[in-house]
């Protein structure tokens, strides 16, 4: 993890340093990230995957600005950091809670907005485009394997987020409607040490699996299975994040990956050329994907209108049809992890 923020230090000083000199043709990208607390292990990769598309278009003439700022995964610090990029052209902004805040800002100010790490759903607001796997697309596949494995009962456990029930509301949905029934749903604050309580409480109802979103899956994992011998589902985040290559307990664990998380796809080897000597995670490929993104449809006219104009994106989590809901979906499969490496399902 020290060499991540290492990196991004660098990053920022070289941003801050650059010349911002005026470009008709150029493009000014305003990324909020989260980049300190328990959720910058999200925030510091996609500042890693967007500053190294901007390197790669800048190299071909694109002459993109990218200014960064630290959205702290939480609301009022998303106004904040907002405030600092209001000579922006569109906003890149991450994480459900902290995007919630700053969108309806954005929008006032007639300005084009594309998010990514937001489960929440921002289709309300016609300014905004939403790069990222929806709740819809965790949830079938989630649904599609309880199915598959023969599991008729699911506890659903989250913390106590705005992205967290944003998910379960559509998980529960989902669930019942494919025959899956829920025999509870139990909440719990981020970062508390002990979560015993609400698992216990799940347990007790005797769920076949127990599905659960959690920004920081290192950290409950283990109460999970001091109390729990049944299948545990989680999310993307165990994948997204890379714990799974560093975390003991959670081997074992079933997860949703991207195809380019997934050794021996083609998708991963071109990350792998991107990203594998930073030790780089998921995140870093939306960062990468939706600044290309961006860039791409910028050149074919006003944003974020122009993204849907494309039809199809192709980036590094395969080919994209850039439906007119303007939240696409994004190709996820489920894996085991094991012995800390992906096995597909």
């Amino acid at each position: 993890m020290r060499k991540i923020f290492v990196f991004l230090g660098i990053v920022l000083v070289m941003i801050a340093c650059a010349p911002q000199t005026e470009n008709s043709e150029g493009l000014t990208i305003g990324l909020l990230v989260t980049l300190t607390g328990p959720a910058a292990i999200h925030g510091t990769h996609v500042a890693m995957g967007a500053e190294k598309a901007v390197e790669e278009l800048n190299a071909q003439g694109a002459g993109i600005t990218l200014l960064i700022e630290d959205n702290k995964n939480q609301p009022k610090e998303g106004i904040t950091a907002y405030q600092k990029l209001k000579s922006a052209d569109i906003i890149f902004t991450t994480m459900s809670g902290a995007s919630a805040s700053v969108i309806p800002l954005v929008q006032e100010d007639n300005k084009p907005v594309v998010t990514s790490l937001t489960y929440a759903d921002f289709q309300e607001y016609d300014n905004v485009y939403q790069y990222f796997q929806t709740t819809q697309d965790l949830t079938t596949l989630a649904a599609e394997f309880f199915k598959e494995k023969g599991i008729e009962k699911v506890g659903l456990l989250s913390t106590n987020i705005e992205a967290g029930h944003a998910l379960m509301d559509i998980a529960e949905k989902k669930f019942v409607e494919e025959g899956v029934s829920i025999v509870g749903i139990e909440y719990y604050t981020a970062g508390d040490p002990d979560q015993k309580t609400q698992i216990l409480k799940l347990v007790d109802k005797e769920p076949d699996a127990i599905y659960v979103f959690d920004l920081r899956p290192d950290l409950i994992v283990k109460q999970i299975k001091d109390q729990y011998n049944g299948k545990i589902v989680f999310t993307d985040v165990p994948v997204a994040t890379n714990l799974h290559k560093t975390i003991d307990e959670l081997d074992g664990v079933y997860a949703a990956a991207q195809l380019y998380m997934i050794e021996g796809t083609e998708q991963n080897v071109k990350f792998e050329e991107l990203f594998g000597s930073q030790d780089g995670n998921a995140e870093a490929g939306f960062g990468y994907d939706v600044i290309n993104l961006i860039w791409k449809a910028s050149q074919n006219g006003e944003l974020p209108g122009s993204i849907l104009d494309l039809k199809e994106f192709t980036g590094l989590a395969g080919t994209i049809d850039l439906d007119l809901s303007r939240k696409p979906t994004i190709p996820v499969k489920m894996v085991l992890i094991k012995d800390k490496k992906l096995e597909l399902i």
